[in-house]
């Protein structure tokens, strides 16, 4: 499963996408991760939680960052959900035919490796590509 959290900077984005991810440490068997740009998540995410930091990894695109979440599987096989605050901060600005293949390529790493993402993203849903509004949380 690949779901995208969007909306405008400031609508809470964040917020709510920390929320589902503590909910989630509750009652999840296996390991979450949370990748975000800056630290400031981690101090109030649930301890079982690892925290990934993104910007000492000068990640630049969508194609280095799906790069960045294989090394992430390919250490830890009990990886069960990948929780990614704001995919924009972190690649940049992504053009919805790049936001497509993105998500497609996500899609195949989640039914292959059995691990959910949860995406928030700093863009309007119904800017969203017409193949992902599926993907709308």
């Amino acid at each position: 499963m690949v779901k995208f959290i969007a909306g405008v900077k400031g609508a809470g984005k964040s917020k709510k996408l920390v929320e589902l991810a503590n909910q989630a440490a509750k009652t999840t068997e296996g390991n979450l991760v949370f990748i975000d740009d800056n630290k400031l998540p981690a101090l109030t995410l649930h301890h079982s939680i690892r925290f990934v930091e993104t910007s000492g990894y000068h990640i630049s695109n969508h194609l280095e960052f799906l790069g960045f979440i294989c090394g992430i599987l390919s250490q830890n096989s009990d990886i069960v959900e990948i929780f990614v605050d704001g995919l924009t901060n972190i690649v940049g600005d992504i053009e919805n035919t790049d936001l497509s293949e993105f998500a497609k390529k996500l899609y195949a790493l989640s039914k292959e490796n059995n691990v959910e993402f949860l995406i928030t993203i700093n863009k309007a849903a119904d800017t969203f590509p017409q193949d992902m509004q599926e993907m709308l949380f």
